[in-house]
């Protein structure tokens, strides 16, 4: 019983959690950096958002319009890195719940590595895209300034994605317990 108790004091913030060795540290407070970088980020651009559309009821201007299609296209390509960066994806770990902790260690780096892969397409697709709408004209905001969100966007989510895969790869290599998935409640 005094594993439960101990568990349910990490879970509340009475027990610390067990200290992380050196490269961890780093690759933890890298991660965490940009986490910060993006939440200011997106803070900023969100406020500046509420007060352009509050001035766009009162004179409205083509300027304000795309700069909010662009800031929306923005918000959601930085919150996707903040929820990489925070462990906060949609997932559906049925599988993982079955495996025990190394197994799970395993399926988040294949996991993350197939994600990046994707990461990259949709880096290259939106960069192609960018080139082809570069000399289109006529609008207040360059497109090809416009749709540079999407592209970093997905290297944002990748870098925090190949942050949390080489955490797991030190812990599946060095055999210690990883606390992000070890489970710390019994199941019932």
């Amino acid at each position: 019983m005094a594993g439960v108790s101990q568990a349910k004091g990490l879970l509340e913030g009475g027990v610390d959690a067990p200290p992380e060795d050196g490269v961890v540290v780093y690759l933890r407070m890298a991660d965490r950096a940009l986490g910060k970088v993006e939440e200011y980020a997106l803070t900023l651009v969100l406020l500046a958002m509420v007060v352009i559309g509050a001035w766009q009821v009162i004179k409205p201007e083509g300027w304000m319009r795309e700069t909010i299609k662009y800031g929306v296209l923005f918000i959601g390509m930085v919150a996707g890195a903040l929820a990489t960066q925070s462990d906060r994806l949609f997932n559906i770990d049925m599988v993982g719940r079955l495996l025990a902790p190394r197994g799970r260690l395993v399926v988040r780096i294949i996991t993350a590595l197939f994600t990046i892969g994707m990461c990259w397409v949709l880096y290259k697709a939106s960069m192609a895209f960018r080139d082809s709408i570069a000399d289109e004209a006529g609008e207040p905001i360059k497109p090809a300034l416009g749709m540079l969100p999407l592209p970093y966007g997905a290297l944002l989510i990748a870098t925090h994605l190949a942050l949390h895969a080489l955490i797991d790869v030190y812990y599946l290599a060095t055999g210690k317990p990883s606390p992000d998935v070890v489970d710390l409640v019994p199941k019932a």
